[in-house]
């Protein structure tokens, strides 16, 4: 593949990211955060894996476009998605994991470049193919695992229960000492 096709699949894939964006964000408002996320990773993964398998460099185009789009609304989604669950004070500490979260995985994924360009095309596939298959699987799985256990609001998570559900919001052990003493000593609890 001429390096003139490999800049055309980077521009096509900011292009497609640009574009689609706000659209995006409108389908998870539809959807829900934990359908649009859990889909958007499952289609990500295969997707990634569908650039490993591309014959030509118009397929490889196609693919990244469409990548493109399916990751244009992910990073929003899941800001949108913590701002359901915790409150303002709380969100700073979260963003900023996420943020640090985005740059240790640019880093894994340098190593895992360097690892893999030091293959010997193992079973018939070129390094860069590897490449794409080896970071497309696991996308897959944690999309089938977001759709199952992610609430779209902490009233929805299934494998919290009952208490689980009114637990999940309040963030930290403090708040729920002060909301069980609130509860237990006859004072009625403040809604957040």
């Amino acid at each position: 593949m001429s390096s003139s096709a490999m800049n055309w699949a980077t521009a096509l894939f900011f292009l497609s990211y640009s574009i689609f964006e706000i659209p995006s964000t409108l389908l998870l408002r539809f959807l829900g955060p934990t359908r649009y996320l859990s889909l958007s990773l499952i289609l990500w993964g295969g997707l990634t894996i569908g650039m490993a398998f591309a014959k030509n460099s118009q397929q490889l185009l196609i693919v990244r476009f469409l990548l493109g789009m399916v990751q244009s609304g992910f990073f929003t989604g899941t800001v949108i998605y913590f701002s359901l669950w915790y409150c303002k004070k709380e969100q700073t500490m979260r963003f900023a994991i996420l943020f640090g979260a985005v740059f240790a995985a640019g880093v894994l994924d340098g190593i895992l470049v360097y690892g893999i360009s030091h293959m010997k095309d193992i079973g018939g596939l070129k390094n860069w193919r590897w490449l794409f298959l080896l970071e497309g699987l696991p996308i897959i799985p944690l999309g089938v695992m977001t759709y199952l256990f992610l609430g779209s609001i902490p009233d929805t998570v299934q494998c919290m229960g009952q208490m689980g559900g009114a637990i999940a919001p309040l963030g930290h052990p403090t708040a729920l000492l002060k909301e069980w003493n609130e509860l237990h000593s006859g004072t009625n609890a403040q809604t957040r």
